[in-house]
């Protein structure tokens, strides 16, 4: 009689495939979001620095949803709900102006700062995903935060 080739048990993610797994979410999350913005300021001149915005989470969830991979993880890429400007409208099918825009847009990105930050507090957590983060993803929070504040103080100068 031959042994039964062992199976291994899946179990529940483990704990850094998890915490990957909530900021590619997150990532994902601002990536809808600046669609949205985008779109809602398309002729506005702050539309080149959402876009740019945009396209760093982009490469940042790819990043993510690579290392989850490479930890034999798959990152969810189902139609996730949710936006930064949920509960943000200002009537029906009006979407807000670009100073409330950029408040919102701040104060998600201080999300996904925290965050990583609280990510990278496990000591645990694997070196090669915590370089990613300190090298790259952690510095464009911190430039996208201000980005978004400059382009608020602009538009307060302007009215």
């Amino acid at each position: 009689m031959t042994p039964a080739n062992p199976v291994a048990d899946p179990g529940p993610l483990a704990p850094e495939v998890a915490e990957l797994a909530t900021l590619y979410q997150l990532e994902q999350t601002a990536v809808r979001t600046y669609d949205l913005a985008v779109e809602r300021f398309a002729d506005h001149p702050l539309n080149g620095d959402l876009r740019t915005i945009r396209h760093d989470h982009d490469v940042a969830a790819g990043a993510l949803r690579d290392h989850i991979r490479n930890r034999n993880g798959e990152p969810d890429d189902g139609p996730a709900g949710g936006n930064l400007f949920e509960g943000w409208t200002s009537g029906p099918g009006r979407l807000i102006d670009p100073a409330t825009a950029l408040t919102v847009l701040r104060r998600g990105e201080e999300a996904i700062l925290a965050e990583y930050e609280r990510v990278l507090q496990a000591e645990e957590f694997p070196q090669e995903c915590r370089f990613a983060m300190k090298a790259e993803l952690l510095p464009h929070c911190h430039e996208h935060m201000d980005r978004l504040a400059e382009l608020a103080s602009a538009l307060d100068n302007k009215g």
